[in-house]
């Protein structure tokens, strides 16, 4: 593949003046300090603050608070309700307004105006993440393609080139993402360590926290800021080196190599891998040691080894899954223990039923009801820790779907039996 021919552009574009003039929007306080500043919103447990180029996910629990802004919206439709249709400079401008305030939706639809009444208006198309090459602006979503190609044909340098030009402007997040780690690639393989970090920190801003792709994210980042200056020892062991000779998966040779070299930087997760593996396993000796005394403890510290294995999984992925499904094992084993101490008095209730009183019948039968309750709760969530694991707890789960089947069916039994009876009858059934 030929190298692209570039066209250099001298621009003036303000996206850098955001952070510094982001007054006007929400300002999001951080737990331990630090803030952010755009249009802030709450979904569910997270916190979702709109910035230039993207959005930052937030767990809720790391914000201390929120400071609402003026209603820049309404600002913004004012300001825009007097453009004059046809003034393509006009739109980019109060696009660029948009930016600097922290309104990366408006701004793209702006920037796209001004490029309706003027295609060749050459500071829109940049605003837009939108680069020159070969006589053709070129859309983001097609430089995206055309810098994996050339990192799959380690044309490095022509791939961060491109890709900086176009992170430059206001990409829709998603794309963003991919530009990021596209540009954090071809940083890295060139050696320009320090900016491929800052490249893999920004991009984790931008991911679901806890998700698989932001966890491994979050590691190689702290493998590149671990060793700054990109030399990693790398230390294969006699036995491995001896399995995985002559194979596809060979090992780097033993010694300092770059992060620069995929193998190299692969062989750095894989160790991060098994030291999480281990710290897992710890966990795991500790939990196991509290479940008697303390099960819901127990049952914490469970949670937290498989949160670590879950990370080891996300940078090697499938190496750490036999202990979590462990881990899945046991926390089900402790809800089948809880199912049968409910069971058990349900059992023992069940004997002193008869039907000599009627008022006594109906409280037994309704307390008899509550623990088929409390026995389905336990029940239904053996039936949620097991679905990730269909094929290795697969008898657990099917022994779990017939124990629901026959706590359904003696509740429906029982609720008949309350029907049967009636609110207002005395005496004996």
């Amino acid at each position: 593949m030929r190298r692209p021919r570039f066209r250099r552009v001298a621009w003036t574009l303000l996206l850098a003046l955001v952070t510094a003039s982001g007054a006007l929007a929400d300002t999001v306080y951080l737990v331990g300090g630090g803030s952010y500043k755009g249009k802030a919103r709450i979904e569910g447990d997270r916190v979702v603050v709109e910035i230039p180029g993207g959005a930052i996910t937030l767990d809720r629990e790391s914000v201390l608070r929120i400071e609402p802004g003026d209603d820049l919206a309404t600002k913004l439709a004012d300001m825009r309700a007097q453009l004059n249709s046809k003034d393509a400079e006009g739109h980019y401008r109060l696009g660029v307004w948009a930016v600097q305030n922290g309104l990366p939706v408006p701004a793209r639809e702006l920037f796209l105006a001004a490029l309706r009444i003027q295609p060749d208006h050459v500071q829109a198309q940049l605003a837009l993440g939108r680069v020159f090459l070969d006589g053709a602006w070129l859309d983001s979503e097609t430089l995206q393609d055309m810098v994996r190609g050339w990192l799959a044909a380690d044309l490095n340098e022509a791939a961060l080139q491109v890709g900086r030009q176009s992170l430059a402007g206001m990409l829709p997040t998603s794309h963003r993402r991919v530009m990021l780690e596209l540009t954090a690639t071809a940083a890295r393989r060139l050696g320009y360590f320090t900016e491929a970090l800052a490249d893999y920190r920004e991009l984790g801003l931008l991911l679901v926290p806890h998700d698989p792709q932001a966890e491994r994210v979050a590691i190689i980042a702290d493998v590149l800021r671990d060793n700054p200056s990109g030399l990693y020892l790398v230390q294969v062991d006699d036995l491995t080196q001896a399995v995985a000779r002559g194979g596809a998966d060979e090992p780097p040779p033993s010694g300092f190599g770059s992060l620069a070299d995929d193998d190299v930087l692969e062989w750095a997760l894989r160790d991060k891998a098994k030291e999480m593996i281990a710290a897992g396993a710890n966990q795991m000796t500790a939990a196991q040691g509290l479940l008697v005394t303390e099960p819901a403890k127990a049952a914490g510290v469970y949670r937290q080894a498989e949160d670590l294995f879950a990370k080891a999984d996300a940078v090697n992925p499938g190496i750490a899954r036999s202990y979590r499904v462990e881990i899945r094992r046991r926390l089900i084993q402790m809800h089948q223990s809880a199912a049968e101490a409910v069971a058990l008095r349900f059992d023992g209730l069940i004997k002193t039923i008869n039907n000599k009183s009627l008022p006594d019948y109906k409280t037994k039968l309704r307390s008899a009801l509550s623990l088929l309750d409390d026995i389905q709760k336990e029940l239904d969530q053996i039936l949620v820790l097991g679905s990730p694991y269909p094929q290795e707890l697969s008898l657990l789960i099917s022994w779990t779907q017939e124990d629901l089947t026959t706590v359904k069916a003696m509740r429906r039994t029982m609720e008949g039996e309350l029907e049967r009876i009636g609110p207002g009858r005395g005496g004996t059934p």
